[in-house]
């Protein structure tokens, strides 16, 4: 009985030392077919165990309506006709063009008067896809927010992109991870000083004149230089895709 049970430990000692083998031939494998795709060295981070079950509240709440484009695009311009004073409105767009380098971002803030206040542009560089971009464009919104707030102020910030903003009041480990801290961090601020801030859907490309000059800024960031050319975990899978199923 002793002999038949060491034969079995020695062949699942054996069959372990394969798979592991296996395993290890299997990622020399993929490191040797992306090398020179990907920088190993600037990859995106991500904190695991950041965001456990009991730790994914956010200091903001999403508004997505579920009227169609157009009406959704009416309301909007309408409620800027009768916005309180210190309401401060914020818009941000994504571009990537063909005659352009990489991923465009453009932001435009705006008065009660719907006077622009302040814009910027960042190019996010050649190893991000639009999707980053998307994830970028609200935390660059808050961010702002929170730099300029001070009691009594209220802002309403402003995405054309849903899944974005679902993917940023849904806090995870997952890809993207980086821009959920900053995301989170900045409204916590802002509520700590006493002023408000909502975040909204509003649909792109329909006659919204902050969106369509957020829109103008991203396109025109396409083609500015870029200071980071950090990998995004989105882009590495796009690139390792086609390798995968070879």
């Amino acid at each position: 009985m002793s002999k038949k049970l060491a034969g079995e430990e020695a062949r699942d000692s054996f069959e372990t030392s394969k798979r592991k083998l296996a395993k290890t031939i299997q990622l020399d494998r993929i490191r040797e077919s992306v090398k020179g795709l990907l920088d190993p060295y600037d990859p995106e981070t991500i904190q695991h165990f950041n965001f456990p079950p009991w730790k994914r509240d956010t200091p903001y709440k999403v508004n997505i309506s579920k009227l169609s484009k157009e009406e959704a695009a009416s309301l909007h311009n309408m409620i800027l006709l009768h916005q309180d004073k210190n309401t401060t409105t914020i818009y941000t767009d994504v571009s990537s063009t063909e005659d352009g380098v990489s991923v465009g971002v453009g932001l435009t803030a705006k008065n009660a008067s719907q006077q622009t206040i302040h814009h910027e542009m960042k190019n996010i560089g050649s190893s991000q896809l639009v999707y980053n971009g998307e994830l970028l464009r609200f935390t660059k919104e808050v961010e702002y927010a929170n730099k300029i707030s001070k009691p009594g102020l209220n802002f309403k910030v402003y995405s054309g992109n849903q899944a974005g903003l679902h993917r940023l009041k849904t806090p995870s480990d997952n890809p993207g991870q980086v821009c959920q801290i900053r995301a989170i961090r900045a409204p916590k601020s802002i509520i700590d000083k006493g002023t408000t801030i909502f975040l909204n859907w509003v649909p792109g490309h329909t006659d919204v004149s902050g969106n369509e000059e957020a829109d103008g800024l991203a396109k025109a960031a396409t083609k500015i230089y870029f200071s980071s050319n950090k990998i995004s975990f989105a882009f590495a899978g796009m690139l390792v895709k086609p390798i995968q199923n070879r």
